[in-house]
């Protein structure tokens, strides 16, 4: 029994010292992989990071047309020609105020906008059906394609809107008067001013070509912005002299 002492106690320090190089080696083998696994993130991260970069150069990146001053009061705008040459401009519409504000009626017309007698109410319909409604809904459409237009600064468009809004508001001119003198008489001093403004504008703005694919507008300031100031102030002149026939179906 003491012969076989030793060499237990040696074979019992060989199984010990064997159990304590694999516990090294599985604890350095699982630092190594987290290693890994973080290294790994990180890559990842980067890549992720290098990617939104890459994206957010690449929209700012593109080409946009080049716009230049030429002269005073002139602009060149180089490549692709404005969408003037489709000749439409988005349209907008003309709310009628909100019933919960102040001094507005029940059926959301301003308190300002005149009312006609009601048994005129058949005579109004029928002008309303006829060739002077239409011409009331031409000018009301035109002078808010004008007012857009001009709101972003597309000359070409403004142009033409001005010139298609000068022709509305000839028609609604020679069209039949309204069956009520007081509203007429409003209308009326409503189509004579934007008849003048839609002029003013016209003359305002010049087009020409500039190159191979440019345009070249020439403003004249203060005649566009007194015709735009002009017709902001008819269109509320428009509404308050109009505003309950638009509320009659056509």
């Amino acid at each position: 029994m003491t012969k076989d002492e030793p060499g237990s106690s040696r074979r019992a320090d060989r199984g010990s010292g064997r159990r304590a190089r694999r516990t090294r080696v599985l604890r350095t083998g699982g630092s190594s992989r987290l290693r890994i696994s973080l290294v790994a993130l990180g890559a990842a991260g980067c890549l992720a990071a290098a990617g939104v970069t890459l994206a957010a150069f690449s929209s700012s990146a593109r080409p946009t047309p080049r716009v230049t001053a030429a002269s005073s009061g002139s602009v060149v705008a180089h490549g692709s020609p404005p969408s003037a040459s489709t000749g439409k401009v988005a349209r907008t519409a003309t709310a009628a105020p909100a019933a919960t504000e102040p001094g507005v009626t029940s059926d959301g017309i301003a308190k300002t906008a005149l009312r006609w007698p009601p048994a005129l109410q058949p005579r109004i319909q029928r002008w309303n059906t006829g060739p002077g409604g239409a011409g009331l809904r031409a000018v009301t459409s035109q002078l808010g394609d004008t007012m857009q237009a001009a709101g972003v600064r597309l000359y070409p468009e403004v142009k033409q809107a001005c010139v298609a809004l000068g022709s509305s508001v000839q028609t609604a001119l020679a069209a039949p008067p309204i069956p009520y003198a007081a509203m007429q008489h409003a209308y009326g001093k409503v189509l004579a001013a934007l008849s003048g403004a839609a002029t003013e504008c016209r003359n305002a703005i010049y087009v020409r070509p500039a190159g191979d694919e440019g345009l070249q507008i020439s403003l004249n300031k203060v005649l566009l912005n007194h015709s735009l100031a002009e017709f902001a102030a008819e269109s509320e002149a428009l509404y308050e002299a109009t505003a309950e026939i638009r509320t009659l179906r056509a």
